[in-house]
């Protein structure tokens, strides 16, 4: 899925099943739009599936009793 696309269905799901404010709405597409720009200037791919294999994420450590 290509990022453009992705934005376009989290605002709609901000707006219709998360009830957000239009305002709302405006700020978390400013800080998307914005981190769009910087994954652009830095290379990155466009889709959504290659930029998640780029993040290694790992669950959290418990500790040991």
């Amino acid at each position: 899925m290509e990022i453009d696309q992705a934005v376009k269905l989290f605002a709609r799901h901000l707006q219709t099943e998360r009830a957000r404010s239009p305002e709302t709405v405006r700020a978390y597409l400013a800080d998307l739009a914005g981190f769009r720009n910087y994954l652009k200037s830095s290379g990155a791919p466009d889709r959504v599936d290659e930029i998640l294999s780029l993040i290694h994420i790992s669950e959290p450590t418990r500790p040991t009793t």
